[in-house]
């Protein structure tokens, strides 16, 4: 999939991954970056992308500006508000994140900021504590657009139901397993 994106951009705090996934990738049209990727997001506030994804750390809380608002977050919920900015008019994001993700309590939830500038959820799948090889707690593999659904597709993600969770989400149908796909109220979503 990588060689079919133009321009495609890896984010690695380690400058070896980064070397090896350019040889890996053994043409000119990728540019693989290193750093603090909150910095390297900066660098990109004029570019414009159809497609965003990432599996940013989890867990840790880093302070930073996004747009003028301060910001004392987890690093990968302001890795996805910057990316949001990045995000062409019909492109996708993809992201790993916690259940705090969901939550809208605080003053300086994500989740209503996304959607105040137009960045709406539409799919999370459950990822059972295990499926990640660095992470021994549940996560979500959430999917986002300009793109405003009445509901949000929910399901949990195993091997064994992978193509039945696709073309649910894919025609936004129910399933009659509940793992396999439901929707649901965004708003009241919680995890």
């Amino acid at each position: 999939i990588v060689k079919h994106v133009k321009n495609s951009t890896l984010v690695s705090k380690s400058d070896k991954l980064a070397k090896i996934t350019n040889l890996m990738l053994k043409d000119d049209k990728h540019r693989i970056e290193t750093g603090a990727p909150l910095s390297v997001l900066d660098e990109y506030s004029e570019g414009k992308f159809d497609f965003i994804c990432s599996f940013p750390p989890l867990g840790y809380r880093v302070k930073d500006e996004v747009n003028g608002q301060h910001f004392i977050d987890e690093l990968n919920h302001l890795i996805i508000l910057k990316s949001s900015y990045l995000l062409r008019e019909n492109g996708k994001m993809a992201f790993v994140v916690t259940e705090k993700f969901f939550k809208r309590e605080k003053t300086n939830s994500i989740l209503p900021i996304l959607e105040k500038q137009g960045i709406h959820l539409d799919a999370a799948f459950y990822l059972p504590p295990g499926t990640l090889t660095n992470a021994g707690i549940g996560t979500y593999l959430v999917f986002l657009s300009h793109t405003k659904f009445n509901d949000l597709f929910i399901s949990e993600l195993k091997s064994e139901n992978l193509d039945q969770v696709v073309e649910s989400w894919k025609n936004r149908k129910e399933s009659k397993i509940l793992q396999n796909g439901n929707l649901v109220d965004c708003e009241s979503f919680t995890s």
